[in-house]
């Protein structure tokens, strides 16, 4: 098991998925048979969509489905991460996520990540998995599929509330933090604004955005501060809320200070003069706050050195015009 999950062997076609589902058949419930047999349809199935409908087809995916949802592999955070791997490595072959849906696939994700929701491995494969089943990594210059039904599947059965609360446990782990916000911020993609308002009361009630702000504050990494300023934009751009953009401007001497340790980062530039630009917005403190901090140095510099940048060039221009 471990050589096929590490060689990955293309040799075989149907018949080592076959395989693979009577080893999970006679060893159901030993989590390092499962664990190891979710590796190898994992390492298999990432090879070519081919092999993720095979992976369907041959019954594998009803096996690590299930032993994330009973008996002893439920109960062991390793055995579950190989088992989410796998399924987000079958899901990226569009087709096999409606059979994923149909077999409860996403509720036995919300519930693998509520009972392991310390787990920083758990949580990151998790939101990976859910991540990927919404379209996360489909190919953006092709026309986008709306994902609408797969987003509320994972917000009616509590999965902001799931998502949020891990969070809140790993606030510190940088990459279950970076995945969990990805997620959460691609379940916006809607085609019904009426959905997007309710999202956004979720996460209001979950207090989303104090966590985002002590995230940033904990210094996490680069990447969790780009992907948390994003997250507090697109929460105050669709509520007014006077408490969470007084608590961003806390925020801003800290990612003035990252900025300028890291002045070659052109993402963290563009995000961080978005970020300043919608919290000094109608608020004069935070706008001599952000004077204060020597921060127009840094983003004019931005701009000479990046004058074909046209997104940075927007975003450094907004920031100043709203100063």
């Amino acid at each position: 098991l471990n050589a096929i999950r590490n060689l990955a062997p293309d040799s075989h076609g149907s018949a080592l998925f076959a395989e693979l589902k009577a080893i999970m058949d006679m060893y159901r419930g030993d989590p390092n048979f499962m664990m190891l047999s979710a590796g190898a349809v994992w390492g298999v199935s990432q090879q070519k969509d081919v092999k993720k409908k095979e992976a369907v087809s041959s019954g594998c995916v009803d096996s690590i489905i299930d032993m994330m949802k009973t008996g002893k592999t439920s109960e062991e955070p390793a055995t579950v991460q190989w088992a989410l791997g796998a399924v987000s490595s079958i899901a990226r072959f569009p087709a096999n996520r409606k059979v994923i849906l149909e077999k409860r696939g996403v509720e036995t994700i919300l519930e693998a990540v509520k009972k392991h929701e310390k787990d920083p491995g758990v949580v990151e494969r998790g939101c990976r998995a859910m991540f990927t089943i919404i379209g996360g990594f489909d190919d953006t210059s092709s026309t986008q599929v709306p994902h609408d039904a797969e987003i509320a599947k994972i917000e009616d059965y509590g999965g902001i509330r799931v998502i949020v609360g891990a969070m809140k446990l790993n606030s510190s782990e940088s990459v279950p933090l970076l995945w969990a916000i990805r997620l959460l911020l691609k379940m916006q993609h809607r085609t019904d604004p009426q959905a997007v308002t309710r999202s956004v009361q979720m996460m209001r009630e979950d207090d989303l955005g104090t966590i985002c702000v002590r995230i940033i504050k904990n210094k996490v990494s680069i990447d969790c501060l780009i992907q948390c300023q994003a997250m507090l934009m697109y929460l105050m751009s669709h509520a007014s809320n006077a408490l969470l953009q007084q608590a961003a401007s806390e925020c801003i001497p800290l990612i003035v200070e990252t900025l300028g340790e890291n002045p070659s980062n052109l993402q963290l530039v563009e995000t961080t003069a978005e970020f300043l630009g919608a919290v000094a917005r109608d608020n004069l403190p935070a706008k001599r706050q952000i004077a204060d901090c020597k921060i127009l140095r840094l983003v004019v510099g931005a701009m000479k050195s990046s004058p074909k940048n046209l997104t940075l060039q927007q975003s450094i221009a907004t920031l100043l015009w709203t100063l």
